[in-house]
């Protein structure tokens, strides 16, 4: 069973490219999106990025603030 994606598997999960995945990285991370596992280097959740998605927190409960709701394509 798979419960990890790799930076390009998530850039690809998130239908947005590699390059601007790491260009709009601190965007999505201001904005609630999960930060990499600390002791799996550059390896992300697929749980955490789906809750994000679905404006869950990691515990499953909605979070009060939410992600921002703002498409990938309209983030800056």
């Amino acid at each position: 069973m798979k419960l990890v994606f790799t930076a390009s598997e998530l850039a690809e999960a998130l239908q947005i490219s590699a390059d601007e995945f790491k260009e709009r990285r601190q965007a999505l991370e201001a904005s609630g999106f999960p930060r990499p596992l600390p002791t799996l280097g550059e390896r992300w959740s697929i749980m955490d990025v789906v809750n994000w998605v679905n404006g869950a927190t990691r515990h499953g409960r909605e979070d009060s603030m939410g992600h921002s709701g703002t498409p990938l394509t309209r983030l800056s």
